[in-house]
């Protein structure tokens, strides 16, 4: 797995992009945040974000892999989302719509000065997987 180029975390209406690629170290609150027994990460498409994170030069590390939310999500007409965007399972379970393009996701992100485009994108999953873990009760599909 390549390492992760950014960290992005969303706290209720707080979030951090944190560069990994460009940080000289890694604040000793942010590695004991990751592996805090009390908080449970979530996210999209994220069955590697834990070993990439491993493989960052800062070597994190986090107490356990982070909640797919593709996996503890459905409609309302009982269909999972497992193979949806996150377009759609933002739709379906917070009821607005959002435009993560693909181009923006797979772009380079380990520049130093991220694009407004990458800073959005971030921000907007990172709120919006906050947000459907909060009302999917997700630390219940934790280890």
């Amino acid at each position: 797995h390549p390492p992760a180029d950014t960290l992005q975390l969303c706290v209720g209406c707080r979030c951090l992009i944190f560069q990994l690629a460009h940080a000289n170290a890694a604040p000793r609150n942010l590695r004991g945040f990751l592996l805090d027994h009390r908080v449970t990460f979530a996210g999209f498409w994220n069955h590697s974000d834990r070993r990439k994170l491993e493989n960052s030069w800062l070597g994190l590390r986090m107490r356990t892999d982070p909640v797919d939310l593709r996996l503890c999500t459905e409609t309302d007409g009982g269909w999972n989302l497992k193979r949806a965007s996150v377009n759609t399972i933002v739709e379906e379970c917070l009821g607005f719509e959002v435009e993560q393009r693909k181009e923006i996701g797979i772009s380079d992100w380990d520049e130093e000065f991220l694009s407004h485009e990458q800073v959005e994108y971030a921000t907007v999953d990172a709120h919006c997987a906050f947000l459907i873990a909060r009302d999917c009760k997700v630390w219940n599909f934790r280890d």
